[in-house]
C-alpha cells in the first residue's frame, strides 16, 4: 500500500495542535516522520509557518535509532564523495519554524505548545540507516519482513530531492514481484503472508547527490 499526502494547510492546522502519539497515528512512526518532513518541505517552499510547525511537531514525535544495513549501489559511479545536505533532525526543524514565525504571536504560541507537548508525550520509535546516493544511481536494500506484520518503509531527505522508492518481494533468481511504488510520498506499507525478505530500491533521478535516511518500523 502506498500512502498519499493530505492537503498541507488542513493537515498543518490539525497536527500542530493535536497531541499525536504512536497509538493515535494509523500510519505509525515511519509515516509520521515522512509526513512531517514532507509538510516541513512544503512549508519552506510556500513560506507557510503553520506547515513548518506541524512538520516539526510530527518529526519531533519520533525517536530514531540508527542501524547499520548493507545495500548495493547500481548506476554511474561517483567520482568522489560529494557534498550534499543531510536530512534535518526535529530540533533543527523546530528551530527553523520558531525563527520563521517569530513575528506572529499566534504562530509563536503554537511553537511553544508543540514543544511543550513533545517534552511530555512518549515518542514513537523507528529505525533508520543513512546513505548518500549519486545522480542516476539506484541503491537496493534487502530487509527481513515478518509474516502477517506490517512493515513500514520510508525515505527522509533534506526536502524536495525527488528520491523514488520501490519495494519488491525478494524472489531469488526469479523476477521480483512489485509490492509498492511510492508516488506522492516516499512511503510504503508492506504486509507479507509469510516471513521473508523484501528488496527496497531508492533511486535518484536528479542531477545532484543526495543524503537520505531509509526508515523502517
Amino acid at each position: 500500500m502506498c500512502l498519499e499526502p493530505m492537503r498541507p494547510f488542513l493537515t498543518a492546522a490539525l497536527l500542530a495542535t493535536l497531541p499525536l502519539t504512536a497509538s493515535a497515528d494509523p500510519m505509525g512512526a515511519v509515516g509520521q516522520l515522512v509526513l512531517g518532513h514532507a509538510l516541513f518541505a512544503e512549508g519552506e517552499a510556500s513560506r507557510d509557518g503553520l506547515a513548518l510547525i506541524a512538520g516539526a511537531r510530527l518529526a519531533g514525535g519520533v525517536k530514531i535509532g540508527i542501524v547499520a544495513r548493507e545495500m548495493q549501489t547500481e548506476g554511474p559511479a561517483a567520482e568522489a564523495a560529494a557534498a550534499a545536505a543531510a536530512p534535518r533532525n526535529a530540533v533543527q526543524m523546530m528551530a527553523t519554524a520558531r525563527a520563521a514565525v517569530e513575528a506572529d504571536e499566534t504562530l509563536s504560541f503554537l511553537v511553544i505548545s508543540a514543544e511543550s507537548l513533545l517534552s511530555v508525550l512518549p515518542a514513537a520509535e523507528a529505525s533508520a540507516s543513512a546513505a548518500q546516493i549519486g545522480p542516476g544511481q539506484s541503491q537496493i536494500w534487502r530487509l527481513p519482513a515478518d509474516g502477517g506484520a506490517a512493515l513500514d518503509i520510508g525515505v527522509v531527505d533534506d526536502g524536495g530531492s525527488g528520491l523514488q522508492l520501490q519495494v519488491a518481494a525478494a524472489q531469488g533468481d526469479d523476477a521480483p514481484q512489485d509490492l509498492c511504488r511510492a508516488t506522492a510520498l516516499p512511503l510504503c506499507r508492506i504486509l507479507l503472508p509469510e516471513s521473508g525478505f523484501v528488496d527496497v530500491t531508492v533511486r535518484n533521478p536528479g542531477a545532484e547527490p543526495e543524503n537520505y535516511l531509509l526508515v523502517t518500523n
